[in-house]
């Protein structure tokens, strides 16, 4: 298994594109997250653990990360999406609103919804209501 820890960020040789190591690595940090538990819920709501290493390890990747996270997002759980468009918010995706609201829109439409669920709907809203959009 990759550590998510202490690896070495890779120089990209096509501007955009990461590496497979680095998809593994982005992997195993979400895989991490996703067995953290919420230290506290506002409203029903989990709310995500913001201060993590393994988001920073992730948003250390930089902008190169973000279609990768796009990708994982389709097929992701809702743990990890709200996870996954956090850290979207941090490497600056105001540029991705149409997908950010794609992302919302299913799981807004969503008739039984987790916590979770809320968690993702919520994130996305605030890429979407951040300055400067």
């Amino acid at each position: 298994m990759i550590s998510c820890q202490g690896g070495k960020r890779i120089n990209q040789s096509v501007k955009g594109m990461i590496s497979s190591v680095t998809k593994a690595q982005i992997q195993s940090c979400l895989d991490s997250l996703e067995i953290l538990e919420p230290k506290d819920y506002e409203l029903g709501t989990p709310q995500l653990e913001e201060s993590s290493e393994y988001i920073e390890k992730i948003i250390s990747y930089g902008p190169s990360a973000i279609s990768y996270l796009m990708d994982l997002s389709s097929n992701a759980t809702p743990k990890k999406t709200a996870y996954i468009v956090f850290i979207l918010g941090k490497l600056d995706g105001r540029g991705l609103t149409e997908q950010i609201i794609k992302i919302r829109t299913e799981f807004e439409n969503k008739t039984s919804k987790s916590d979770w669920d809320y968690a993702v709907i919520g994130q996305c809203n605030i890429i979407l209501k951040k300055p400067g959009d």
